[in-house]
């Protein structure tokens, strides 16, 4: 996730448009959140350490994430909301 791309997004969502993004890779989900915070235009939504520990009921499994999960990787579970 470049700050390119991010840029892009933000160009094509609506204010307070939601994105999420997960990863099993601890260094890229804090990449992510690097990016996002020089970037701008995206707000964290996390307010406690549930919100990026644990996927929520509305988002869907993926089978990437179950891959993950079977080797015992811990996810990280990013939402943000379009500023």
């Amino acid at each position: 996730m470049s700050e390119a791309t991010l840029a892009e997004l933000a160009r094509v969502m609506p204010p307070g448009g939601e994105l999420r993004i997960a990863t099993d890779i601890a260094d890229y989900a804090e990449w992510i959140l690097l990016a996002v915070q020089r970037q701008g235009s995206f707000r964290w939504t996390a307010r406690a350490a549930v919100d990026w520990r644990e996927r929520g009921s509305d988002w869907p499994q993926t089978r990437y994430e179950a891959k993950a999960l079977r080797a015992g990787r811990r996810c990280t579970y990013l939402r943000f909301r379009r500023r």
